[in-house]
């Protein structure tokens, strides 16, 4: 049996999207209660979707509203153990989502489960919309004892643990200390302080704190990499486009890095016994390990050599699963996905085809 889980989607004037995940998720059987967090100017006129009764409920804030916000609200409304936050350009894998909310089920030492994802990006071949390219999107397991090797282990090899199954309840213990520190307030001026930033790093590493990371061996989410406004934007909060370079030297960063690292520090104290002196130390060592990497990737992707050609964009996440059973659903999967993307208008029975396929990816 797959214990209880919510699924929120936070969106914002992404209604296409929107539209394309609920009916790909209908066709899933949209077997979990789902939240629609909607801020949209004019909000999203929901498909007719024949899921049953109350399975997908949308929730309507203002359009001021700041994401961190939604988020809050939407899980005090949560009452299942298990939670996942869904993107709104996302297509997720129901079936290897419950895989996760079992596996958090029986592995109490475990905080997040995942499984392999993948980008995408559609572009447009006869007026039909096609698969263009596809790479891997890294996600992997954060192991340790304590919660600082955890959190040292997280931060060197950052990915982001926001989309993973969340226990509920440490999740919104998360958002609270996000709330607390500063993280859902209105954007401060200059808006580079980007606390959408702060929040998905923090909440990852809250996460990685509070217990293991786990990747399991299942094909998990594709992922949208698309041109278009921001799910986490709001009009009190629209940006010019900025990089992570602008994050760094913003007169804003020093404040926001400050209570960064009280929050964790907070944190380590409770998890692993040890002083203030101690897990300030950590929080420090561990950031600047990540702000380092990170940095010098960003800047070769700008400034170094070009990438490869997108024929050469290959899969990585099929060669990481062992299980030769596994591979075969791992494929089958993204074959059944790529059709339910692909045409136009949307075909409801190769989406179901794929609902289907995601199943075989469940325990036996």
């Amino acid at each position: 049996m797959t214990p209880p889980l919510t699924i929120l989607v936070p969106t914002y004037n992404r209604s296409q999207l929107l539209a394309r995940l609920l009916r790909y998720y209908e066709a899933c059987g949209a077997p979990y209660p789902m939240r629609i967090l909607d801020s949209s100017d004019e909000p999203a006129t929901l498909p007719a979707l024949s899921a049953p009764a109350g399975r997908v409920t949308q929730v309507r804030y203002d359009a001021h509203t700041l994401p961190t916000t939604k988020l809050f609200d939407g899980l005090s409304q949560v009452t299942t153990p298990y939670v996942v936050v869904w993107a709104d350009d996302d297509l997720m894998v129901p079936s290897s989502i419950a895989a996760c909310a079992a596996f958090l089920d029986g592995h109490p030492e475990a905080s997040v489960a995942h499984g392999y994802s993948e980008l995408f990006q559609v572009g447009e071949a006869g007026g039909h919309p096609v698969i263009s390219n596809r790479w891997s999107y890294r996600q992997r397991s954060y192991l340790g004892e304590t919660a600082s090797q955890r959190l040292r282990r997280y931060l060197q090899d950052y990915t982001t643990l926001f989309y993973s199954v969340h226990r509920t309840a440490h999740l919104a213990a998360n958002l609270e200390r996000c709330r607390v520190y500063g993280w859902s307030a209105a954007p401060v001026v200059p808006a580079v302080h980007r606390s959408d930033w702060w929040v998905e790093l923090v909440l990852g590493c809250l996460s990685a704190i509070q217990g293991e990371a786990h990747r399991l061996d299942y094909l998990y989410m594709q992922r949208d990499r698309h041109a278009g406004v921001d799910s986490w934007e709001s009009p009190a909060g629209r940006r010019e486009p900025l990089d992570w370079f602008d994050w760094v030297t913003s007169s804003s960063f020093s404040t926001a890095y400050g209570a960064f690292r009280l929050c964790l520090g907070e944190a380590l104290v409770q998890q692993d016994r040890i002083s203030t002196d101690e897990a300030s130390t950590v929080v420090k060592e561990a950031f600047w390990s990540y702000l380092a990497k990170l940095l010098a990737g960003k800047r070769q992707a700008r400034y170094g050599r070009p990438g490869w050609s997108a024929r050469h964009r290959l899969s990585q996440g099929v060669r990481g699963i062992t299980d030769q059973y596994r591979r075969w659903t791992y494929r089958a999967q993204l074959r059944l996905i790529d059709r339910a993307i692909q045409e136009a208008p949307w075909n409801g029975a190769a989406a179901r085809d794929a609902g289907r396929a995601g199943a075989e990816l469940l325990p036996r």
